[in-house]
């Protein structure tokens, strides 16, 4: 297995994920570096979801390793450094504007209840600009359309200035000028060298901005692929014989 080099931002090895008993990650090996998109693929209830999740902390592993900029999870705080953007359907607001929740994604560099600086305000216009909700600021996130909603997430997650990016399903419920609009956004962010970990269903309108996939079935990894320029790439590609390493090498 190759060591990582200074600009690899996660690497999980070996890891095992269980709840209530039954068994969801099975030895499933990633890593993301710096400046490359990596997607999740693989059908219902393959664990793609759980593997984001026990990625940014929120889902405990039993057994394996996983570092974040090369510090083991358990002692990992440099949370600002990671941006999770979670499934617009999954977010409840009542009356918060798009304004208030891109916001909210500056408190991780703030002590409790501390006054917003000029350059939070700042952030928060740039990061608003960046995914062209500038004009949307004052509107209530409940009223926005799916591909909007996700749109602010993302700028959301982008306003706590992370290296690595983490989003579930970004594409879910979003319409086809909504995914344009966020493959550039992603796009333009990656070569900026931003390292992203998406969970996908298919992967044609992120083809350009993907540099390598892993697919997922029954809680292990299958396949990885580097995509091909020529074509895009779908979650579900002809069964492949044969154990990959998601390191690059073939087991």
């Amino acid at each position: 297995m190759p060591v990582p080099n200074p600009q690899t931002l996660l690497t999980a090895e070996g890891l095992y994920v269980a709840l209530g008993g039954l068994p969801i990650l099975r030895d499933v090996s990633i890593r993301v570096d710096a400046g490359e998109a990596v997607a999740v693929l693989g059908p219902n209830g393959s664990g793609k979801s759980t593997l984001l999740r026990t990625l940014v902390g929120l889902v405990p592993f039993q057994e394996g390793q996983l570092n974040l900029f090369g510090t083991p999870l358990r002692k990992f705080r440099s949370w600002r450094r990671v941006g999770y953007v979670p499934q617009h359907a999954s977010v409840s607001v009542a009356n918060a504007t798009v304004r208030e929740i891109v916001a909210s994604g500056r408190l991780a560099h703030h002590r409790w209840f501390a006054w917003p600086r000029r350059y939070d305000r700042e952030v928060v216009d740039q990061c608003l600009a960046t995914v062209g909700l500038s004009q949307r600021a004052g509107w209530s996130f409940a009223h926005l359309s799916g591909g909007q909603k996700q749109r602010v997430l993302v700028a959301r997650a982008l306003a706590t200035e992370p290296e690595l990016l983490v989003m579930d399903e970004p594409l879910a419920g979003v319409d086809l000028e909504s995914q344009a609009a966020l493959a550039k956004i992603l796009r333009d962010q990656r070569d900026a060298g931003l390292g992203l970990a998406l969970v996908l269903h298919e992967t044609e309108a992120l083809a350009e901005v993907l540099d390598r996939t892993v697919r997922l079935c029954d809680g292990r990894i299958v396949t990885h692929v580097d995509p091909p320029s020529a074509s895009p790439l779908t979650a579900d590609p002809a069964p492949v014989t044969g154990l990959q390493d998601p390191f690059g090498g073939v087991s």
